[in-house]
């Protein structure tokens, strides 16, 4: 309150402070949903063989970090000519190597004219957003009640342009997770594979799975399927921090659950009661060793000859011991 101000005079500002308080939050909220759509519907990916090359994570949280101090003019033009347009873009155009591949995503929200909209509509929220900003106060002259008025039924309507536009892309926002699903459901979900197993305990668990897997086929010709009891039993011995944090984190006793949400093991029931589960790494899986024993999890690529290798920031210089092969 200004005590230099009427009562009556810190009543009209207060309401004209909390009108334009509610539109600049609602700003930043849009300027977030544009960043979001820009960084996940549109992105370019050099996928290597080469380990020691920038892992495609780290390259959309590079892509990411780019615009996080862009402002919401500059992300909103952006999402106006990479998402809505029909031409594919890509960040990098430099010659690969052999070792490489680029992955270009480029989502199309709409029809032609549904994207006219679209950007006119941005485009005016954009405009109004600066006038607002910079220049409300050339704008209005706050000096009488019919001013204050004004003022008001302007931010009201530039609150309600801005909570429809909100409204619409939040909807398209919530939606670009899924159709990022099905348009990779052939190829390897390559941008968020680090978070299927993102902690060291993780980790041991699932190379210690294999490891104990690959004994059954080496000493008893197994035809790839290892026991899952078997396996808690081997796990319990050689490594029982790491299967308690797991329990911990995945809050659960099962070891069957915990290896489903890993998402590299095939697991089938078997028996009169569908007791006997079993285990296997999928065919397109599999733990590779370099000449240093470090460990990898590697993706074979669909359709290809290459595949993808997922440093596991461990290593497996001396084999666990144990009797029962």
């Amino acid at each position: 309150m200004d005590n230099n101000k009427t009562f009556e005079d810190n009543l009209l500002w207060d309401g004209i402070y909390q009108k334009v308080g509610r539109c600049v939050v609602l700003f930043q909220k849009i300027e977030l949903l544009f960043k979001y759509a820009v960084t996940r519907g549109c992105f370019s990916l050099v996928v290597s063989t080469n380990p020691s090359k920038i892992a495609p994570i780290d390259q959309l949280k590079n892509n990411a970090n780019s615009l996080s101090q862009k402002t919401m003019g500059c992300v909103g033009r952006l999402f106006c000519d990479r998402i809505l347009t029909d031409n594919i873009y890509s960040t990098d155009d430099k010659e690969l190597s052999k070792d490489e591949i680029r992955l270009n995503v480029s989502i199309k929200f709409g029809t032609n004219e549904q994207q006219i909209s679209w950007k006119n509509k941005i485009e005016s929220i954009i405009t109004e957003r600066n006038k607002l900003v910079h220049h409300l106060f050339n704008t209005f002259g706050f000096n009488t009640k019919e001013e204050f008025s004004k003022a008001g039924i302007y931010l009201d309507d530039i609150y309600n342009d801005a909570l429809s536009l909100y409204n619409e892309l939040t909807e398209l926002t919530n939606f670009i997770p899924e159709l990022i699903k099905n348009g990779f459901s052939n190829i390897p979900n390559i941008f968020v594979i680090n978070d299927l197993y993102n902690t060291p305990f993780e980790k041991e668990l699932i190379v210690m799975m294999q490891y104990y897997a690959e004994l059954r086929i080496k000493f008893k010709n197994s035809d790839g399927w290892t026991n899952l009891a078997d396996t808690g039993t081997f796990l319990s011995k050689q490594c029982p921090a790491a299967l308690k944090e797991c329990k911990t984190k995945h809050k659960t006793k099962s070891l069957k659950i915990i290896i489903e949400k890993f998402g590299l093991f095939e697991i089938k029931s078997t028996g009169e009661n569908k007791q006997n589960i079993t285990f296997r790494i999928k065919p397109d899986y599999w733990i590779e060793k370099d000449t240093e024993n470090q460990l990898f999890i590697c993706k074979k690529l669909p359709d290809s000859d290459g595949y993808i290798k997922d440093d596991l920031g461990m290593s497996l210089v001396n084999e666990p011991t144990t009797t029962n092969h």
